[in-house]
């Protein structure tokens, strides 16, 4: 309005635009760095009406609010602090960490040989000793691409509920997978039931049951996977049939005094 007044030179005009031009880069920069300190735009336009309020011979230094506010960008609980009133700090020091603990990751160790059964659609269940009545169930978000070499297990993270807050970070759990997608019925027995006969698994069932002895049929057995102390069979037993477990070894060693074409023992 000056320069179209005439009232200023074409050269004043031109300094004081370039004055305005580096107050206003000045003024971004530090409304930038208060940014970073978590203070938001509310809080600059109080401090400005402040600063621009008409009492003389004011102590611009009492303006500012000695604490400093340290605003998350979550919310959630401050799980660790690294620092004491007082102490220095540079601009690559953690001095809080928060974390929503609403949610939390189970850490899993599951063996390589149920790989196969395990999958980003099963379900998971997770217990606590400390609570030992009640489940939190998860879901999957991660299966490890690699095996442990000396334990033989693969990493699984599971996303878990905690709403209650009864579960802590480093708290040690367990995990239960049930896959229903590849859900199907299999026959075990414990390994003390299957007996070795010249390079052939075998396992005794009871074929008749008599009031003075028993007599047990030898069944040749195919065997799969170990589950725990029992052992997967893939051929040669039906369900519901009676097997010997705690006796198996005795009967054997009775059926080896007999011809190797016996089929029974008594």
């Amino acid at each position: 309005m000056l320069l179209q007044e005439k009232a200023i030179e074409q050269k004043e005009y031109l300094r004081r635009e370039a004055e305005y031009a580096e107050f206003s880069t000045e003024y971004g920069a530090a409304e930038s760095i208060l940014h970073s300190y978590g203070v938001d735009h509310k809080q600059i336009d109080d401090l400005i009406k402040i600063c621009d309020s008409p009492e003389k011979e004011k102590d611009l230094s009492d303006l500012a609010n000695p604490n400093l506010c340290i605003l998350s960008p979550i919310n959630g609980t401050i799980i660790f602090r690294d620092v004491i009133v007082g102490e220095y700090v540079d601009p690559q020091k953690i001095l809080f960490t928060g974390s929503d603990l609403n949610t939390l990751w189970a850490l899993l160790d599951a063996y390589e040989k149920d790989l196969p059964y395990i999958s980003k659609k099963s379900e998971v269940t997770i217990k606590s000793p400390l609570y030992p009545e009640k489940e939190f169930t998860g879901k999957i978000a991660y299966i490890s691409d690699l095996i442990d070499e000396k334990l033989r297990t693969i990493k699984i993270r599971v996303e878990v509920k905690n709403d209650e807050g009864l579960l802590k970070p480093n708290m040690y759990i367990q995990g239960n997978v049930e896959n229903r997608q590849t859900e199907k019925k299999i026959l075990a027995i414990p390994e003390e039931a299957i007996q070795n006969i010249n390079g052939e698994k075998i396992v005794f069932v009871l074929e008749e049951e008599l009031e003075e002895e028993d007599v047990f049929a030898v069944i040749h057995v195919e065997l799969g996977e170990r589950i725990g102390n029992k052992r997967i069979i893939a051929k040669g037993l039906e369900e519901g049939e009676k097997i010997v477990i705690k006796g198996a070894f005795n009967l054997k060693a009775e059926l080896t005094k007999q011809s190797f074409g016996a089929a029974h023992v008594h």
